[in-house]
């Protein structure tokens, strides 16, 4: 199958690039120590300054702040880069991956997870009070979060390296987190109406399409038998995944035991797990590529040649 290329666009020294519905692209930048936004087909729209003090960071863009969070402090600027708070949150870095983030939700709540134990905290994002903090069963991580189409709950997965991953459904009870267990290890996105839920294997080499509210496996398959795909040459599953829409989802595949750095693409039904169709993009691309792209038919691959990402969508969809 061969995707559309939509648009495309070079992002130099980015840590991450992250869609964020109703904002866009957010790509946090170490060099310049600023965040860039750029619209649904990667055209830049701002550029941030943010006080992030020459530390690698990871920051959050909503629709009145910006918030930054390093192994040092925690701090929320405006749209225009002027400082509202900060308050220090050292964290000390005593292993792998050890990488804090944070999360703006849609109603005001600054969620940041911190690898020192770890902990997960909620804050005002406006005043920069904190609301309620909770210890995780992770240890020194490096988190990811999947705001919950609800827009109320946030997901939130934690990856351990050698050490395996946790996933969680998180919420606010008055003031007081509410943090779930969610099957399956590593959260990788829900679909539209919010009541399912890709997780990809870590170590226990399971794949799983899960109902959110009990966990069940709606459509599952061992890692190395993903159903219709072939097993000769020998493949292994990427952690990485998206859910391309409420059909299909993105994983990758390592086929040559990683004697080079690439990976093929595999559509995949969200019914069954089968294999619908690997992607032919008429060039390679680098393990880890997938980035997801608000389930709308659309997703993002990253590692090409001069910091460029871009955006593919299915074939015969309108733009």
């Amino acid at each position: 199958m061969r995707p559309q290329l939509l648009a495309e666009t070079s992002v130099p020294a980015a840590r991450d690039v992250t869609y964020v519905d109703g904002v866009g692209w957010v790509v946090p930048q170490a060099d310049g120590q600023a965040v860039t936004v750029l619209d649904d087909l990667l055209r830049p729209t701002a550029r941030i300054p943010v006080p992030a003090g020459g530390a690698p960071f990871e920051a959050s863009v909503g629709d009145r702040h910006v918030a930054v969070v390093t192994l040092d402090h925690l701090a929320v600027v405006d749209l225009a880069g002027n400082l509202l708070w900060r308050r220090d949150q050292p964290v000390e870095a005593v292993g792998m991956p050890c990488t804090p983030n944070c999360h703006l939700d849609t109603r005001g709540m600054l969620w940041v997870y911190l690898p020192d134990g770890d902990h997960l905290a909620v804050f005002d994002a406006a005043s920069g009070r904190e609301i309620d903090r909770v210890e995780l069963a992770s240890q020194i991580g490096a988190a990811t979060f999947w705001p919950h189409p609800d827009r109320t709950r946030v997901g939130l997965h934690v990856v351990m390296g050698q050490d395996g991953s946790y996933s969680w459904l998180v919420d606010l009870d008055g003031d007081r987190i509410v943090c779930r267990e969610l099957a399956g290890e590593c959260l990788s996105g829900f679909t539209s109406g919010g009541d399912r839920y890709l997780a990809m294997p870590h170590v226990d080499g399971e794949l799983g399409i899960h109902d959110v509210a009990t966990g069940t496996v709606v459509a599952g398959c061992a890692a190395d038998g993903i159903p219709g795909y072939p097993t000769d040459p020998e493949y292994i599953l990427i952690e990485a995944g998206a859910v391309v829409d409420d059909d299909l989802v993105i994983v990758g595949v390592n086929t040559d035991e990683y004697e080079t750095d690439t990976e093929e693409h595999l559509l995949l039904s969200t019914r069954d797990l089968r294999h619908v169709a690997t992607v032919d993009y008429g060039q390679p691309m680098t393990t880890y590529a997938i980035r997801p792209a608000g389930g709308s038919g659309r997703w993002l691959t990253t590692g090409h040649d001069g910091d460029v990402v871009r955006l593919w969508q299915l074939p015969g969809l309108r733009t």
